[in-house]
């Protein structure tokens, strides 16, 4: 997941074992057989340098002692033969001799660990006459200014002068009292060690540019879309690279190198943003605000904690210091939880969306195998080769570049989904504009057919009359009455003059009227409750629908009878039409016409909802719910 993982939930477990670790993998005076000489070790040119760890003896102390009581604690000691110590309160002792067995006199020993604390480095020539002086060449460490460091470098190096075929005690001190201590030594050759360490820092500039090339991508895309999951995630990666920049120790060499207390304090505090970022990521990574919201309540106070920690550790230190352990426990059980709660989320994330989910379970796995291999390597149950870069390290990479193919394919995902909406938005757009370009020609053709069926017949046949002289003035008269009354039906029918004066149901009841009077189907019609000052938009699609159904009975339903009603319920107004017509298979595209489907489409402009009900032979039912408005009309 994230570094605190490995430095602080690793560190855990390695401090509920450390008693019984260090009492099986680290010798001690206790458990050690007796010696009488520190193991000489023979220096020889060397492109990679030479492990001194398996070669060297280790011991610990209470007290500071001097060089000469060390080193006889040492003699009581066996070969070490590893690096780790474990959880300790003492003073660690190291110590052995170097045979110089090349030509070349300029050596650097490197303790390749920059958070020990003090490490105090005595040496003594070992001339043939017998031991000379102890010298205490340095004196440096996490807690002391950069500059005290015998060579400007992110581990400790101290040079050391061999002159060829002359032998050196060496004598070191490691101060990390109330913590874990890891304390791999290499002896390198001067030229050697300039060559590798360029190409280290070559490695540096690639692994940081990776980090930095992410944190301004993210930070771009944060300020183009100004979406929180970029935020979020431009602070997590910034967090992990500062991290890891502290952990490896350039930090002191590129940032404070006059400070020797803000390393310790940066860790904690880095460590503190890395948990509140991730889980704030993660919330936004999987927007559980909307899927999970208790998951995502239970993220919050996970960060409440963090912030609370951070809150005392900066304006209470002292309290903070005294309840140390309770503190760290607490710590270690936001981790923990909010390592639970990511992975919880992420599986069930993947029923959603698959390779989002994966690819942010991959990303984690690679930081959780790193820790795993980092506790075995510590405990001396796994070998791990001694690369530049930590597991934990090369784990935080591989993680963040991970994470952010789970971003790019989470953008794209939602860019998908957006394309797909913007289409169906255009789709339904287009068959609306299509539905009312039939409806209005549909119209049209009705109003066409009318005028030529009613009122152009009726003309034509009045023009005959008048220009034969068969028509007297009574029956041209009538004649034109009726012609009139026409005009006024399909006037009403494209737009009823006093719909908005009269009311709904009122104006329905005239249609109903007008319509039995020519038709041979027989109607009626009943309305129950119905306010008559309704919104004038809901009046006139109401309406409308009853047109729409009334011009199916008329075309399609061979019916003999009709009803239709019209009640107000509560909240809702109800409309029914039934005839006692033919019917028709509802399962049958085919007979969803025009009409019908303009129909549905005004339900759904008013929120509504429509039931059709028929039936070969049973006749047909149009059933209409339409939300009535919250304050209803006096």
């Amino acid at each position: 997941m994230i570094l605190p993982v490995s430095n602080m939930v690793i560190t855990l477990l390695i401090w509920l074992t450390g008693v019984t670790c260090t009492s099986i993998f680290v010798p001690s005076a206790a458990v050690s057989a007796a010696g009488t000489q520190i193991p000489t070790i023979p220096v020889t040119l060397h492109s990679s340098g030479i492990s001194v760890n398996p070669m060297a003896v280790a011991d610990t102390t209470a007290v500071l002692p001097d060089p000469d009581l060390a080193w006889e604690r040492l003699k009581q000691s066996k070969a070490a033969g590893d690096d780790f110590y474990g959880f300790t309160q003492d003073f660690v002792l190291m110590g052995f001799s170097l045979a110089n067995r090349s030509d070349y006199k300029s050596w650097y020993l490197e303790v390749r660990n920059p958070h020990i604390n003090s490490i105090r480095l005595y040496t003594r020539s070992t001339p043939q006459t017998g031991h000379s002086e102890w010298s205490e060449t340095a004196l440096t460490g996490r807690i002391t200014p950069f500059s005290t460091r015998p060579v400007p470098h992110f581990n400790f190096v101290f040079d050391l002068d061999l002159e060829p075929e002359t032998t050196a005690d060496i004598l070191l001190i490691f101060d990390k009292r109330r913590s874990s201590i890891h304390y791999p030594v290499r002896l390198w050759s001067m030229k050697h060690f300039n060559a590798v360490q360029q190409r280290h820092y070559a490695y540096f500039g690639l692994y940081f540019g990776i980090f930095g090339l992410i944190v301004l991508i993210s930070l771009v895309a944060f300020l183009f879309s100004f979406q929180r999951i970029y935020f979020w995630y431009f602070f997590y990666v910034l967090s992990v690279g500062l991290f890891v920049f502290v952990d490896i120790g350039l930090a002191h060499q590129y940032i404070y190198p006059e400070s020797g207390t803000i390393g310790g304090a940066s860790r904690i505090g880095l460590s503190y943003l890395l948990v509140f970022t991730f889980n704030m990521f993660t919330m936004s990574y999987f927007r559980t605000s909307k899927n999970y919201p208790v998951v995502h309540r239970m993220f919050l106070v996970l960060c409440a904690i963090v912030v609370a920690i951070a809150f005392s550790h900066t304006f209470f230190t002292g309290w903070t210091q005294q309840n140390a352990t309770y503190v760290l426990y607490l710590l270690y059980f936001d981790i923990i939880a909010s390592i639970t709660l990511a992975l919880w989320v992420a599986f069930r994330y993947i029923r959603f969306e698959r390779n989002t989910a994966v690819l942010f379970i991959l990303a984690f796995s690679f930081i959780f195998v790193a820790g795993i291999i980092f506790i075995l390597g510590e405990f001396g149950l796994l070998s791990i080769p001694d690369l530049l870069f930590t597991p934990i390290q090369i784990g935080s990479v591989m993680e963040i570049i991970f994470l952010s193919f789970g971003l790019a394919w989470q953008v794209r995902f939602v860019e998908k989904k957006q394309i797909k909406l913007t289409e169906k938005v255009h789709r339904l757009e287009n068959e609306k504009l299509n539905a009312y370009i039939q409806g209005t020609e549909k119209e049209r053709s009705r109003v066409a057919a009318e005028l030529h069926d009613a009122i152009g017949s009726k003309l034509g046949q009045l023009r005959r009359n008048m220009e034969s002289g068969q028509n007297g003035l009574p029956q041209t008269t009538r004649q034109i009455k009726d012609i009139i009354d026409d005009v006024r039906i399909i006037s009403h029918k494209l737009s009823p003059p006093s719909l908005m004066l009269t009311g709904l149901a009122p104006q329905i009841e005239r249609l109903v009227l007008e319509t039995d009077q020519t038709s041979q189907v027989s109607y009626s019609f009943q309305a129950v409750d119905v306010p008559e000052n309704l919104p004038d938009d809901l009046t006139r699609q109401v309406f409308r629908i009853v047109q729409e159904g009334i011009e199916n009975i008329e075309k399609h339903s061979a019916a003999e009878k009709a009803e239709i009603q019209l009640i107000c319920h509560g909240d809702q107004l109800v409309l029914t039409m039934e005839d006692n017509g033919r019917g028709f298979d509802t399962t049958d595209a085919s007979k969803n016409g025009i009409g019908l489907s303009n129909i549905k489409k005004r339900v759904a402009y008013l929120k509504g909802e429509v039931m059709i009900t028929s039936a070969p032979g049973r006749g047909s039912g149009l059933v209409l719910t339409i939300p009535f408005p919250a304050e209803r009309p006096a």
